[in-house]
C-alpha cells in the first residue's frame, strides 16, 4: 500500500515536472506570432506624484495604442493595420530576457521596448516603462489574440487596399473606396463590441460624430484623417459628398438596434454601404 502510494506521488511529481518543463521550454517567439487587438494598459504607480502625472496623461496614452490591430508575423515582420500604407516594421523577442522590440511599427510603435510577462488564456501581457514628467511609470498592456475567422479579415491586405491612395479616381471608383472603408470599419466595430468594454473614435478614419443610437456626418474639414485616403482634397470632398447623399437616404429609417452602441454603429455602416449602391 505504501509502495503504491509512493508510486502515485512519484508519478504525479514526474507529470508535473514534465508540464513545468514544457511551460518553461515554450517557444515564446512562436507563441507571440499572430493577430492581436491591443485592449488597454494597466498601471503600477508607486507614489502620489506618479498618480497625479499619470492621471493627466492616461487618456492620451490609451488613445495612442488602445484598440489598435497589430500582427506579429514570420521573419520578424510587424504590421500595424492603421499604418498599412507605410513600410512594414520589424519585431524581435529575446528568449532569455523576454524583451520585446518593435521598430518602425507605425504611430506609437516606431520605437517600442517592452517585456513579455505571460499569457492569460487568449490574452498576452506586455509590460513597458514610460517616462512622464521625470517619473518612470510601469504599464502592462493587455492584448487579445484574434482567432475568429470573420474578424481575421481585418488583418488581410486585400481588405485594406483602400488605405493606399491612388491616382485620380472616377466617381464609381470613389464610391468603391468609400464602401470598402465602411465595410472594414463595420467589421472592426463588430469585433470591438465583442472584445472590448470601450470603443475609440480615433481608430476609425471616417468623418462621423457618434451619439447614443445615432451617427452624424461632420462638415468637411481639410484636416480630417478621412482625407488622407484620397488623391487630392477635391477627391476627398467628392467622397464626403458620397457619404452625405447616402446618409440622406437613411434619414427616415430607424437606427439599427443592438446590444450596445458599438454594434449599432457597425450595423449602421453596413446600411450606409448599401445606400451608396454599386
Amino acid at each position: 500500500m505504501i509502495r503504491a502510494l509512493f508510486f502515485v506521488i512519484g508519478f504525479v511529481f514526474l507529470f508535473s515536472s514534465c508540464n513545468l518543463w514544457k511551460k518553461e521550454d515554450m517557444n515564446f517567439t512562436e507563441a507571440i506570432k499572430g493577430d492581436w487587438l491591443i485592449l488597454y494598459p494597466d498601471h503600477d504607480l508607486d507614489n502620489e506624484e506618479q498618480r497625479r502625472i499619470y492621471s493627466a496623461a492616461q487618456d492620451s496614452i490609451v488613445a495612442l495604442l488602445g484598440l489598435k490591430t497589430i500582427s506579429f508575423r514570420d521573419k520578424g515582420i510587424f504590421l500595424q493595420t492603421d499604418s498599412m500604407f507605410k513600410p512594414t516594421g520589424k519585431w524581435s523577442l529575446n528568449p532569455d530576457s523576454r524583451k520585446l522590440f518593435i521598430r518602425n511599427g507605425g504611430k506609437g510603435l516606431d520605437f517600442f521596448e517592452g517585456t513579455f510577462k505571460r499569457f492569460k488564456n487568449d490574452t498576452m501581457l506586455i509590460s513597458e516603462n514610460i517616462l512622464i514628467g521625470g517619473q518612470k511609470i510601469n504599464l502592462t498592456w493587455f492584448l487579445k489574440r484574434i482567432t475568429n475567422k470573420k474578424s481575421l479579415a481585418l488583418f488581410n491586405e486585400e481588405n485594406n487596399w483602400w488605405r493606399k491612395t491612388a491616382a485620380a479616381e472616377t466617381d464609381d471608383q470613389l464610391r468603391k473606396r468609400v464602401k470598402a472603408m465602411l465595410l472594414y470599419y463595420s467589421l472592426y466595430y463588430e469585433m470591438v463590441s465583442k472584445e472590448s468594454a470601450y470603443f475609440s473614435q480615433s481608430r476609425v478614419f471616417l468623418p462621423f460624430q457618434y451619439y447614443q443610437h445615432s451617427i452624424g456626418l461632420r462638415p468637411f474639414d481639410d484636416k480630417n484623417n478621412f482625407n488622407a485616403f484620397f488623391n487630392t482634397g477635391q477627391q476627398a470632398r467628392q467622397a464626403h459628398a458620397i457619404l452625405s447623399v447616402a446618409m440622406s437616404k437613411l434619414r427616415d429609417k430607424s437606427f439599427p438596434s443592438g446590444k450596445d452602441f458599438v454594434i449599432e454603429y457597425s450595423l449602421f455602416m453596413q446600411q450606409l454601404s448599401k445606400a451608396i449602391g454599386d
